[in-house]
């Protein structure tokens, strides 16, 4: 065994990387080496315990030492820390759908404790006891603490175990408990995962925090978080343990929850119904619930280019078993609108046109962007990009040379109109911003613009070139350039400009 740095501290040991039989592992180290019966039967309890438990949301149990002077136990180890770290990591930006995911790591730990014969009660659940790993996979750890559940309620002798911060009111006045008291910690951990604040950091004094919960029932504010999320917290953390949910229940809730982050009625609608428990799913699945959704005819084997486009859009140039995620399917309904939108074509035309504009390069990134319009070796040169700074309110942004600088690039967004029938944009004109705006999709509006923001040549690339060959066309091109496809040719010519 290696010993590397220490990576933490907890109630009972040191934690540090270690290697171990060629495997990078974690090595918790008891801070009391002594030969005490109390210590080693502390020891033995955790090695009992995490022997017994399997699951994929459980850190795993890969060995232990019981040798006084050296006692240690080994298991996995987490490449990002515990939950504490990563909240606390402010270059970390998780999203609303990863947090959903993670909450359901840790609902799929509990329901694993608490559905066990007879249950185990952890009695210690804290962000600092959720280990998260690679792709931010969440997994419980430090069963120093828990116990089985044989009788109905259990009491703790002497002080109560675990982390008075997420101790439910029952224990902090010394009541029998059941694992209902993981469900309010677990109500505590949702909220600190969703605000990223440490809750309760007004008190100093520990008789009155316990007086603050446990007689006038205080909890962290609500106020800011989903109202679907903030009623899910407010029933595991309710003062009567009778009301908690179980964490059989929690789990449909979160991913009903993770659903409604999808910014357009009409898809949350076609989730729920084909898909309500994942938050995930294979590419022809989701093609097939699209085109029954759109009136569409979809075949695996030969997919027509709506089909095509909508496969690279949303799982990129992924070649075997393409996967949709929920997340990026919420970021491409923010970016192209809503399903349905007043005077437009319907999504998936929407679509297609878009990517066979050949100055349209998805979501490409700033740096990228610019090396691309330098690239081109022409004043005037343009492309046309996802924003990833505003998806909702400008979901495209376009990035040309300026003639009369050929090294200076400039980015200008592009607005969509809240209820998506229109689109505009910015142009300086005698020294004073101008507005140009559109009615329909992006493809007018950089028609009606060209003259305006002086777009002469099209910057070459575009991720989805070959989707479309016959536009690669020379004498095609051309056209392209100056007209964009037909379907948007008749794009509203009324302009402020």
């Amino acid at each position: 065994m290696i010993l590397g740095r220490e990576l933490g501290s907890g109630n009972f040991g040191q934690v540090w990387l270690g290697e171990c039989r060629g495997m990078t592992v974690a090595v918790k180290r008891l801070h009391q080496q002594e030969f005490d019966e109390a210590v080693l039967e502390e020891f033995k309890k955790e090695v009992a315990m995490m022997v017994t438990l399997t699951h994929p949301n459980l850190v795993l149990f890969m060995g232990a030492c019981p040798i006084p002077g050296n006692m240690q136990i080994i298991t996995e180890y987490m490449c990002n820390g515990d939950l504490s770290t990563v909240l606390g990591d402010k270059s970390i930006n998780l999203s609303f759908v990863q947090k959903c995911k993670m909450a359901k790591d840790i609902t799929n730990a509990m329901m694993w404790l608490h559905n066990c014969k007879p249950p185990v009660i952890h009695r210690d659940l804290k962000p600092g006891n959720l280990l998260v790993g690679v792709n931010y996979i969440v997994k419980l750890c430090d069963f120093g603490l828990s116990v089985f559940q044989v009788d109905k309620y259990l009491q703790d002798t002497g002080s109560a175990g675990g982390s008075m911060l997420w101790m439910s009111p029952e224990v902090l006045k010394g009541e029998p408990f059941t694992e209902k008291r993981d469900v309010y910690a677990f109500g505590l951990v949702l909220w600190e995962l969703f605000t990223g604040d440490e809750p309760f950091a007004e008190y100093f004094d520990p008789q009155e925090f316990m007086n603050a919960i446990t007689i006038r029932g205080e909890r962290p504010p609500l106020g800011k978080l989903n109202k679907n999320l903030a009623k899910l917290i407010d029933a595991c953390w309710a003062h009567s343990p009778n009301v908690r949910p179980s964490m059989s229940k929690v789990l449909p809730w979160i991913n009903q929850i993770m659903i409604e982050v999808l910014p357009c009625p009409k898809a949350t609608e076609m989730w729920k119904l084909n898909w309500p428990e994942s938050a995930e799913v294979p590419f022809p699945q989701f093609a097939a619930g699209m085109a029954t959704h759109f009136g569409e005819k979809y075949d695996p084997d030969a997919p027509t280019v709506k089909f095509q486009c909508l496969r690279r859009l949303i799982c990129g140039t992924v070649v075997t078993n393409p996967i949709v995620k929920l997340e990026r399917f919420a970021l491409v309904l923010n970016w192209m609108g809503a399903f349905e939108v007043r005077g437009q074509e319907p999504w998936l035309n929407r679509m297609v046109t878009l990517m066979s504009c050949p100055w349209f390069h998805g979501d490409v990134e700033r740096p990228a962007a610019e090396k691309n319009v330098y690239s081109s070796n022409k004043n005037n040169s343009y492309l046309v990009r996802f924003s990833l700074t505003d998806a909702v309110r400008t979901p495209f942004t376009l990035s040309k040379v300026s003639k009369k600088n050929a090294t200076t690039i400039t980015h200008l967004r592009i607005t969509r109109a809240p209820d998506g029938e229109s689109h505009w944009i910015f142009a300086e004109k005698n020294g004073q911003q101008q507005k140009i705006e559109a009615q329909g999709g992006l493809p007018g509006l950089i028609l009606m613009a060209k003259k305006a923001l002086k777009l002469e040549n099209v910057v070459q690339g575009s991720p989805y070139a070959d989707l479309f060959p016959m536009n690669q066309d020379p004498s095609k091109m051309q056209s392209l350039e100056q007209t964009g496809p037909a379907e948007e040719a008749s794009a509203s010519e009324s302009s402020s400009f």
